[in-house]
C-alpha cells in the first residue's frame, strides 16, 4: 500500500503527518451505489483493513490521513481518518451530498451531521471532505479553526486547477481557517484523469504547491 510505504520512507526525517485524499482507501471507482456489491468494497471502522496503516503509523511515530469509504450497518458514508500513533484521533464523516450519484438512495448513501474539531501539534484542527466546504460552509464557521484538512478527489483537468481552482480553493479556506492543506487523489474515471496534487492553503493565498500536472507527486511542508 503507498501510504504504508510513505510513512516508513519517511521514518526518522522528522515528519509528523502523511497525509493523503478523500477515498483513498477503495477509490470512487469501487463504489457503484448498488447497496449489495458496495457492502464489499466498503469498509467498517474496525475492520481489519484499517491494520497496515495502524500498525505503520505506530512503527514510523508518523501520523496518517487518509479516506475511505465506511459502512456501518446498512450505511455508506465517505469517511476521512487521522491516526495517530496514540490512537485515531478522527473519523469525520463527509456532511455534504455530492460523493453519492443523484439517484442514489441518500437512506443509504449518507452524510456526517457533524463537523468534529480536535486538538492536533497545538493547533485546532477540522476536516472538509471535497465539496463539505463549499455547500456547507456555515457549518465551519465560529468553530475557532486553525488548521483545516481538505482532502478532495476531482477532475478538474491541469490547466484549470493550475490557472483557476487552486486561487479559488486558497480563497475559501480562508473563510474558515488560517491554514489549510488541501490534497486531491489520482485515478482514472469515466470522465477522465483525476490529478493528483497537494498545495498548502494560507490566508487567501497558494503558499506551496505539487502535482495538478498529470504527475505523480508529493509535497513536503513546514506549518
Amino acid at each position: 500500500m503507498r501510504l504504508v510505504a510513505e510513512l516508513e520512507r519517511y521514518r526518522g526525517c522528522g515528519v509528523d503527518a502523511v497525509l493523503t485524499c478523500e477515498a483513498y482507501l477503495q477509490g470512487f471507482e469501487s463504489v457503484t451505489f448498488e447497496p449489495t456489491a458496495d457492502r464489499a468494497a466498503a469498509i467498517t471502522t474496525d475492520a481489519p483493513g484499517h491494520e497496515p496503516i495502524t500498525e505503520a503509523v505506530r512503527r514510523t511515530g508518523i501520523t496518517a490521513g487518509y479516506g475511505c469509504v465506511e459502512r456501518d450497518g446498512d450505511r455508506f458514508y465517505s469517511t476521512y481518518r487521522l491516526v495517530s500513533p496514540d490512537g485515531v484521533l478522527l473519523e469525520q464523516r463527509r456532511i455534504s451530498t455530492g460523493w453519492r450519484e443523484e439517484w442514489a438512495d441518500p437512506a443509504v448513501y449518507a452524510v456526517g451531521e457533524d463537523v468534529q474539531v480536535v486538538e492536533w501539534k497545538g493547533r485546532r484542527t477540522a476536516v472538509a471532505l471535497c465539496g463539505d466546504l463549499w455547500s456547507d460552509q456555515p457549518r465551519f464557521t465560529g468553530l475557532g479553526i486553525d488548521l483545516l484538512l481538505w482532502p478532495v478527489f476531482v477532475s478538474f483537468p491541469p490547466h484549470q486547477w493550475l490557472t483557476e481552482e487552486l486561487g479559488a480553493y486558497a480563497e475559501q479556506s480562508a473563510t474558515v481557517a488560517p491554514q489549510a492543506l488541501l490534497v486531491n487523489g489520482a485515478a482514472t474515471g469515466e470522465d477522465g484523469e483525476y490529478t493528483a496534487g497537494a498545495a498548502l492553503l494560507a490566508d487567501g493565498r497558494v503558499a506551496a504547491a505539487s502535482g495538478f500536472d498529470g504527475q505523480d507527486t508529493c509535497l513536503l511542508v513546514q506549518i
